[in-house]
């Protein structure tokens, strides 16, 4: 990694590493959860917002083979001013637990699971105000 970044494209590069490697199976019934440590700045979208606790999607692997994955990273170690930090604290500055990085990271992961299951392929199902399944209990614990 340079300089700690992480993006979509060196996430995707990993997960076909550890195929390559065999150290992880490719199942395409499967579903990929990523988490890293706090530490790793991460730009999953080409907006300059750069907001988000984490995200969902799918590559196509080899014989157009489509995985699945999400991520959630720990943000609890990022300054509290960053977009993710100020995305991922905007309804809760204080979590259940009050423990911020693994309260959200559980958060997250939940809530993209429950997104990459319900609606993997990029079409994203939405309701009338535009949210995603997961989208409409956001941080409610």
């Amino acid at each position: 990694l340079i300089h700690n970044i992480i993006n979509e494209e060196i996430i995707i590069n990993i997960i076909k590493d550890l195929f390559h490697l065999h150290q992880l199976p490719v199942d395409t019934s499967g579903i990929y959860a990523v988490m890293f440590r706090g530490d790793l700045e991460y730009n999953f979208w080409t907006d300059a917002t750069n907001t988000g606790c984490g995200y969902h999607y799918y590559f196509n692997h080899t014989d157009g083979k489509i995985i699945k994955f999400f991520v959630a990273g720990d943000v609890n170690y990022l300054p509290r001013t960053s977009p993710q930090a100020i995305a991922c604290a905007q309804v809760f500055p204080v979590t259940i637990n009050h423990n911020w990085g693994a309260d959200s990271m559980a958060s997250v992961y939940a809530h993209e699971l429950a997104e990459i299951v319900t609606d993997w392929d990029g079409a994203w199902s939405r309701n009338n105000d535009g949210l995603e399944i997961s989208d409409v209990c956001n941080w409610k614990f």
